[in-house]
């Protein structure tokens, strides 16, 4: 039987060679190493069955966690092995924990109970039984190493597609923290969405590299808090950086987009989460408190009679570049920054000759 305080790929190693014990406790900080380390139980177990003979789910202090023990109790039909999930294991109860404890004393042979959660929540006499007679699975904080393969894991699941070296590049930039990368991530995503491309490192340089006023992030972000120097010299820098006209004009459309319909909903007195959702904000980032913080205070920012001029100047300019007025790109783009944050400006022809 496997020992206690192993690591993921102790686990690996083992489930391959001797395929899964009855009792295992995934716990720690690292949420996607406990996730592959349920991945790794589940394929040794049941294989690809999902049925309900096959695997039986709760969550702690939800679930009435003696039936689900009868259930793991029971020899099952129509399958080999049955596999038992509990996750929540930080919200199990004293009571909890003396069931579990009493369960480890005689496993069901034939079952593979696994608790998952980020710790559990007692020191006591249980607690100390039933980690003396499951496998505990040490899932801690991301190492360097293992950060490349997690944020491939994490474009995958948000839909996007990345060329080799991605990865790296954000990492290289952003550090190892995984919020941080994981909101560098959503920004270059963002920003692909518009472009509607594949993520390169050229293009996560592009997006997050630490140039003064250089990235296309804190050029929007300078947009949206009315800040027109910061916005001005942000358009310069990405301009002398090659980025192509209209994809800034693409991304100042959206940006006033979702200020516009977040400014709608605060006018008809919505609450913050109504302006958040109508803007289009990903639920993740609504509840990080500093960054749903930071959307609204720009909203606040903006009167809506402003922001209703904005379709109107940007269909100008967007004329104007594919050759409907005089001007350079860059007199075009600097004409359009200055008309989106000056509150008196009606839509005019600002780029006819």
């Amino acid at each position: 039987m496997l020992k206690v305080a192993v690591s993921l790929e102790t686990l690996q190693a083992d489930l391959k060679r001797q395929g899964p014990g009855p009792v295992y406790l995934v716990l720690g900080p690292g949420s996607w190493l406990r996730r592959q380390a349920m991945a790794g139980l589940r394929r040794a177990s049941v294989g690809d069955d999902d049925s309900p003979w096959a695997v039986s789910r709760g969550g702690a202090g939800e679930t009435d966690l003696g039936a689900l023990l009868d259930g793991a109790r029971t020899r099952p039909m129509g399958v080999a092995r049955r596999l038992v999930i509990l996750t929540g294991a930080e919200n199990l109860k004293i009571a909890d924990l003396e069931l579990l404890a009493e369960y480890v004393l005689a496993p069901c042979a034939t079952t593979c109970l696994v608790l998952e959660g980020e710790k559990l929540p007692s020191t006591g006499g249980a607690a100390r039984r039933l980690r003396a007679a499951a496998v505990v699975v040490d899932c801690p904080s991301l190492r360097p190493y293992q950060i490349p393969r997690w944020l491939e894991e994490e474009i995958k699941r948000r839909g996007g597609r990345a060329a080799a070296g991605v990865a790296q590049r954000l990492q290289e930039i952003l550090g190892d923290d995984p919020e941080e990368l994981l909101g560098g991530l959503d920004k270059v995503l963002l920003y692909l969405g518009v472009k509607d491309d594949i993520i390169t490192p050229e293009t996560v340089s592009q997006v997050l590299s630490p140039v003064p006023h250089g990235t296309v992030w804190a050029f929007i972000e300078a947009l949206e808090d009315r800040d027109r120097g910061r916005a001005l010299a942000g358009l310069q820098a990405l301009l002398e950086q090659g980025e192509a006209p209209e994809s800034i004009l693409r991304l100042m459309a959206r940006s006033r987009r979702q200020m516009l319909a977040g400014s709608s909903v605060r006018q008809d007195r919505g609450g913050d989460d109504q302006v958040l959702e109508a803007m289009g904000v990903h639920p993740r980032a609504r509840a990080a408190p500093r960054l749903r913080r930071a959307i609204l205070n720009r909203v606040r920012k903006h009167h809506l009679r402003d922001l209703s001029r904005a379709p109107a100047l940007l269909l100008e300019a967007d004329s104007a570049l594919k050759g409907g007025g005089s001007g350079s790109p860059r007199v075009v783009l600097t004409r359009l920054v200055l008309d989106l944050l000056t509150t008196r400006v009606s839509p005019r022809s600002r780029f006819s000759a």
